[in-house]
């Protein structure tokens, strides 16, 4: 994803986040982070490597003691990257608003930090998919990005605009302020072929790991 890609995806999601907050909502804040991202086609991915990216959103969470319910509005960029030396890199990349509604559990607070857990199932719209390519000639310049759709750049593929899927984090809480800074680890694991085909056997998912850092605020 581009920087003018990511900002206004960003700006989008902050808006559907802000607009989306109830007002009996206990919790909101961010994050950011990096992540990485590959596509899993049919299980298959030699040849593939993962594909860094950033994202980040907001989030509301509503629940009390160590059971809570938290929604998130993320924008985030998938794909995989493929490298043949000699040739060059190809870089496949997914922009999707990413909707996790996930179940958060406490483990407690004993310590200066608050460990959690998070689970639940994931809905990401794709709003654009891009391919670019790297030559490892000097003489042959990068081409600049083009849509996956393109048929004149040899690629004519159609992604879907839904994928569902299932989120797992694994994170910590520091109290700071009014608030707290959170640090956490994520997977999502993509259950439908995101690729818009009658073939059978295409059978591309997502697959995307993250480290992302935030700030909470409680509503009072």
């Amino acid at each position: 994803m581009n920087k003018a890609k990511l900002f206004g995806a960003m700006i989008v999601a902050a808006g559907m986040f802000a607009y989306a907050v109830p007002a009996s909502a206990q919790t909101i804040g961010f994050k950011v982070g990096p992540t990485w991202s590959n596509i899993d086609a049919e299980g298959d991915d030699d040849g593939l490597d993962r594909l860094q990216s950033i994202g980040g959103g907001g989030f509301v969470r509503f629940g009390m003691m160590g059971l809570a319910l938290q929604a998130e509005v993320l924008a985030v960029t998938k794909g995989t990257k493929e490298s043949e030396e000699g040739i060059g890199e190809l870089k496949t990349k997914l922009d999707y608003i990413e909707v996790p509604l996930l179940a958060r559990f406490s483990m407690g607070s004993t310590m200066p930090f608050s460990p959690y857990i998070m689970v639940g199932p994931s809905f990401a719209f794709n709003y654009g998919c891009t391919a670019e390519f790297e030559s490892d000639d000097e003489d042959v310049l990068a081409s600049d990005e083009v849509d996956c759709d393109d048929e004149d750049a040899g690629l004519g593929i159609d992604i879907k605009s839904l994928d569902i899927g299932a989120t797992g984090v694994l994170g910590f809480e520091f109290k700071a302020g009014p608030g707290a800074i959170l640090v956490e680890g994520r997977y999502t694991h993509g259950f439908m072929d995101i690729i818009d085909t009658d073939a059978e056997d295409a059978g591309a998912k997502n697959r995307q790991f993250g480290v992302m850092a935030g700030y909470s605020f409680t509503l009072r």
